[in-house]
């Protein structure tokens, strides 16, 4: 299976446990902790997701991720990454 037909298959499969229709777009951001955004268009939800290197894989994990918050029902959100542990620690 190619890239884009995964990300066609997680789409569709996402669109059809919320009933509403989906657009993909793969976004670059200078905060390296975006890992996505969903926002509500009325007729369908935009959903963005990092793609920091267009044409790897990677891009998959981050459209996984944002697509679970649509599955359940957030809409008009930023998703980021958790902190790494020890990452703030003095």
């Amino acid at each position: 299976m190619t890239q884009v037909d995964e990300r066609e298959v997680l789409r569709l499969e996402a669109q059809h446990a919320v009933a509403r229709r989906l657009v993909l777009r793969a976004i670059q951001d200078p905060d390296p902790r975006l890992v996505g955004r969903i926002t509500d268009r009325g007729r369908y939800l935009l959903v963005e997701y990092r793609d920091a290197m267009s044409g790897y894989f990677w891009d998959l994990d981050a459209l996984r991720a944002v697509l679970r918050h649509v599955r359940a029902g957030e809409k008009n959100v930023s998703v980021y990454e958790q902190d790494r542990p020890g990452e703030n620690a003095e």
